[in-house]
């Protein structure tokens, strides 16, 4: 799973979006494995050498889901931290590992990933800055905190649902119109089965809302 959010907005993010997803359909059309820090890196590349010039940066996150070892590897660059719903009620964030996308040369920037476990019946999501940088009409912001409280209350059984119902609560925070674009994304490590045609110990559930 890799979310990416450009910095700006307008005709200008747009395209920049659309020339980094053409960018990871080549890294992942060349490498179905590619680990998550290498795709990082990879993308920083690009962005340092094609859109730094002209001010455009991104951060984003890019996580492997492995249900066979029971984990999630996991680099990010800048972006907001994802959430993890443990099955036994627990809650964690997996943080930033690197700094924002095309600010450092690739000499510099890190391949560095980090690991935690990811079990039957636990969730995690990911999402852009749009989803808690949602304002009342007093101005005041929903942030990090109020975005986890929703995403806490919110049951994770169901991925897809999870994500609607804390999109939900964000449209309820927020007053007037949108000025950002909000992106969410859940998974989850369901009941024994078969994934993929592949029978195995877990299968992942993967919905985007």
């Amino acid at each position: 799973v890799v979310v990416i959010d450009v910095t700006g907005h307008g005709i200008a993010a747009a395209l920049a979006v659309n020339r980094l997803h053409g960018e990871l359909e080549r890294e992942f059309g060349k490498h179905a494995d590619r680990d998550p820090g290498e795709v990082l890196h990879g993308l920083n590349s690009y962005l340092h050498y094609s859109l730094s010039r002209l001010t455009v940066f991104a951060t984003a996150v890019a996580l492997r889901i492995d249900a066979s070892r029971g984990e999630v590897v996991w680099a990010s660059a800048g972006h907001p931290p994802v959430f993890v719903r443990r099955a036994n009620g627990g809650f964690d964030r997996l943080d930033s590992t690197h700094v924002l996308l095309g600010v450092l040369p690739p000499d510099t920037f890190s391949r560095e990933e980090s690991r935690v476990a990811f079990g039957e019946g636990d969730a995690l999501m990911a999402y852009t800055d749009g989803a808690f940088e949602a304002q009342d009409g007093s101005g005041r912001m929903l942030r990090l905190d109020g975005l986890e409280r929703l995403a806490r209350s919110g049951s994770a059984e169901d991925p897809r649902a999870w994500c609607e119902f804390v999109a939900s609560g964000v449209a309820s925070f927020r007053s007037g119109k949108t000025t950002d674009d909000m992106l969410l994304v859940a998974a989850r490590c369901a009941a024994v089965g078969t994934f993929g045609g592949v029978q195995g110990r877990s299968q992942v559930g993967l919905e985007v809302g």
